[in-house]
């Protein structure tokens, strides 16, 4: 996954775009808008076709994993001060129930 930070793609589009202005002629205004805007929605459905998240949606769901790494060091934790004696009667109760 590929993450995207909005504010430089922004500021990238908006570049691109001032360039193409400042190189195309004012007579040819309404060919430099359309020009801009087929590059716009280029880009746009090239960044859709690829597998990216913007850096707000990778940050969230960073946070995510992290707590629920906690989560499960915690519970490994207390599954260890159980210690084998927790797992060996539960298993003895659940060949109990089998029988």
């Amino acid at each position: 996954m590929i993450k995207i930070d909005q504010e430089k793609l922004e500021q990238f589009s908006r570049s691109l775009e001032e360039k193409i202005e400042a190189l195309a002629p004012e007579p040819l205004k309404s060919a430099r808008d359309e020009v801009t805007k087929t590059i716009r929605l280029a880009l746009d459905n090239l960044l859709q076709s690829l597998d990216v998240v913007t850096r707000e949606e990778f940050e969230v769901q960073t946070k995510l994993l992290e707590r629920t790494r906690e989560t499960l060091d915690a519970l490994d934790a207390r599954l260890s001060a159980m210690g084998p004696q927790s797992a060996e009667s539960e298993s003895s109760e659940e060949e109990e129930k089998s029988s």
